[in-house]
């Protein structure tokens, strides 16, 4: 059994965001809640927002605030944007100039997906029986210079520095 999972590639997964985001709008309705009625849509609010009023009572609503990524008040194109800097190999600062984002929101941002695709990982992908398996390498130095080593390294290690090569 060959199982090949092609990468998306931006057109693709830019239409299927799309997708996802226009079904959901088109499937929120929402309630008077003194007359039990269903709103019309009148517009829409400054932040983006559908807004709604009950042909009764005239009070008007604004369609309920859904955030996609938790606590994280950023919309999702900003952090879809910035995650596909970050995937294209732009560092944390130039997504941090590119997309008007914090440093700081740019990180939790890259933890969520990390914990999100973990667990996607752990959800979808069980008991696979691979034929074929194919692995990039990362290679970096880690280190330190000999006038930055601790005593207490230089002990343990046996070594001025600690490098791994």
């Amino acid at each position: 059994m060959n199982l090949h999972i092609l990468p998306l590639t931006i057109n693709e997964r830019s239409l299927y965001i799309y997708t996802m985001m226009t079904d959901a709008k088109a499937a929120i309705s929402v309630t008077c809640k003194d007359c039990d009625l269903k709103c019309q849509s009148i517009g829409k609010h400054r932040n983006g927002l559908r807004r709604f009023r009950c042909p009764k009572c005239r009070k008007s609503y604004t369609e309920p605030h859904r955030r996609v990524l938790d606590t994280m008040y950023v919309s999702q194109d900003r952090a879809v944007l910035a995650l596909q800097l970050l995937l294209e190999g732009n560092s944390i600062r130039s997504t941090q100039r590119i997309s008007g984002l914090d440093q700081n929101t740019i990180m939790a941002l890259l933890v969520k997906a990390g914990e999100r695709c973990q667990k996607l990982m752990y959800d979808k992908m069980r008991n696979l029986k691979l034929q074929y398996i194919e692995c990039d390498e990362i290679w970096g130095y880690v280190g330190k210079k000999d006038r930055r080593v601790r005593k207490e390294i230089r002990r343990k290690w046996g070594v001025s520095g600690y490098s791994l090569r």
